[in-house]
């Protein structure tokens, strides 16, 4: 890192992955806080421990760590951290110099396995509730659910110690053999006795202590469930403005209370139909495939072993499900749509053998599919933090038009990705963007975006305007054909035919010639688009063309 990097951070200010801390002395920070914040570090994001700032950002050095070499030995404080912290913690340490100040510069690696102090201390890096972060102790709860994270342990699949088969209810296995039938599960289960369909989804065995957590939890008496999964518990409200119309607490096993849940949902469900030709199309204000993958997505992969409820609330225009325990490891919120690694695989197959949820791990690229082709906007994660997941699913605003072009399309030429939805929905809603603002918005690669977006320009789409870094994109004739909209896409066109002769003109009154090429960049088109600008002018009379082949270039009269 070099001093321009270092000032540009610094000026940033403290982040969830940067921490200031203050050493005008000695007294200030010692050896042992050094370590506990690189251990907090690591155990969030990881990321930069600068000592010798001020909280505010102000630079006031780094007392020396080591006074009998007259300043701080870098190699000295990584070997420090690595000795006092376990496992040890590899850092890289460097120390800079700013308005004559040293400044401490510790760079922290996120660690997959919780960091201890020597101490036993630990902590982990949060934020506060006014944004600003800080270290906070590790509660039980998280620690346990970190370590069997890191370590691929499936908490459904421990013992629940001293539980016997009596613990769980018959009627709940007759409940699994249902949804498989009706859900088009997985057949051969709904054949096998209760204690063979424990077996088959590795919830029983002839240990010990043979049921294991999965098993109370799906098929487990309310009784067994309040004594082995006690913080499993589902709050479901329904809103009417500031008025609450319904506030539910269910704590039945988990096949059960999908099912209440589902049953009280369908009170509020409602169709509204547009017609697009012969067909006649039903856009749902709650499609039932939608909430029936939010909720059980919460109630797959929240974490158990954490405090708290999953909270499911629906008002006028949003149905939000929150669950426990943060995303699973190795998933973001960049790779929601991709990424297919559930906290308990062993719950997540069993939902999936009954039919409940996308066999093929795709439940949240359904949702996006659903709703983008009802006109809505995709399901919205933004609430997420390192303890909750957060999706918030909209329930009203559908743009109909949008939902007519996807139903009318689909039907005569071919189904659209998840990523063509997205664009085409994105575009539609904001007008034209360039590729930039369209990655922004998505939180997508450029590269996979670009590639989409000309497959879609190659079906007219979209259409693409300008070149180079200029480039904009807009919806294209094919949509308005569709929409039987295509007055307004030549409307928009010769808007923009306009602008492009008013610039030329502009820059030849200040200039008194110009190429092809400088039309292309003035106006921010391509060259074959700047050359029919041109050509449309010269045969007005109101340019005139000089030269030939590369020598071409246009004057006024």
């Amino acid at each position: 890192m070099d001093t321009k990097e270092l000032r540009e951070i610094i000026s940033r200010g403290e982040k969830i992955d940067v921490e200031f801390k203050r050493r005008r002395s000695s007294q200030d920070l010692n050896d042992t806080d050094l370590v506990k914040n690189a251990a907090c570090l690591a155990n969030g994001e990881g990321g930069l421990l600068i000592v010798g700032v001020e909280d505010d950002g102000a630079i006031t050095g780094c007392a020396s760590f080591h006074p009998k070499s007259g300043s701080t030995d870098p190699r000295r404080i990584e070997a420090l951290i690595a000795h006092q912290t376990i496992p040890a913690l590899p850092t890289t340490a460097e120390v800079h110099t700013l308005e004559s100040k040293e400044i401490l510069c510790i760079s922290v690696p996120k660690a997959d396995s919780p960091v201890a102090t020597s101490k036993g201390v630990y902590q982990r890096r949060a934020l506060r509730i006014d944004g600003k972060p800080e270290c906070v102790a590790m509660d039980p709860s998280y620690l346990f659910s970190r370590y069997n994270s890191v370590n691929a342990r499936d908490w459904a699949k421990l013992e629940a110690l001293g539980a016997s088969f009596d613990d769980l209810a018959p009627d709940e296995f007759e409940l699994f053999r249902r949804m498989v039938r009706q859900q088009g599960g997985d057949d051969v289960l709904a054949q096998l006795s209760d204690e063979e369909i424990a077996r088959a989804l590795g919830f029983f065995n002839d240990d010990p202590d043979p049921v294991k957590n999965g098993a109370i939890l799906l098929f487990g008496t309310r009784r067994s469930i309040e004594r082995w999964v006690p913080n499993h518990e589902i709050i479901l409200q329904v809103m009417d403005g500031s008025e609450i119309k319904v506030n539910k607490q269910i704590r039945s096993p988990l096949l059960s209370a999908m099912k209440e849940v589902a049953e009280r949902l369908d009170i509020y469900r409602t169709e509204e139909e547009i017609n697009s030709g012969l067909l006649r199309i039903a856009v749902p204000n709650l499609p039932e495939r939608v909430t029936r993958e939010a909720v059980a997505n919460a109630l797959v992969h929240r974490d158990y072993t954490a405090l708290g409820a999953v909270r499911i609330v629906l008002d006028l225009h949003n149905l939000n499900v929150t669950s426990p325990g943060g995303l699973p490891r190795g998933v973001t919120l960049d790779t929601l749509l991709s990424a297919s690694t559930p906290r308990s695989p062993a719950l997540a197959d069993a939902f999936k053998r009954a039919g409940l949820v996308d066999r093929a791990g795709r439940g949240i690229q359904v949702m996006y599919r659903i709703l983008l082709s009802a006109g809505r906007a995709a399901p919205d994660y933004s609430a997420t933090t390192d303890e909750t997941v957060s999706v918030e699913v909209p329930v009203s605003g559908s743009n109909l038009e949008f939902a007519r072009f996807v139903t009318t399309w689909q039907s005569k030429k071919s189904e659209l990705e998840v990523l063509e939805l997205r664009l085409l929905h994105l575009i539609h809603t904001e007008g034209r963007l360039t590729l930039d603002e369209i990655a922004n918005l998505l939180n997508g690669t450029p590269i996979r975006i670009r590639r989409t977006l000309n497959h879609l320009a190659d079906a007219s789409l979209i259409d693409v305007i300008g070149r180079g870094g200029s480039r904009e994109f807009r919806l294209g004739s094919g949509f308005y054909d569709i929409v039987g909209r295509r007055p307004d896409f030549i409307r928009s066109q010769v808007m923009n035919d306009v602008r492009a002769e008013q610039l030329i003109l502009a820059y030849l009154g200040e200039y008194g010639s110009i190429t092809r090429a400088q039309a292309a960049e003035t106006c921010g088109l391509t060259g074959q688009a700047a050359y029919r600008i041109l050509r449309s002018l010269y045969e007005r009379g109101e340019i005139v063309k000089k030269g030939q082949t590369r020598n071409t270039h246009y004057v006024l009269p």
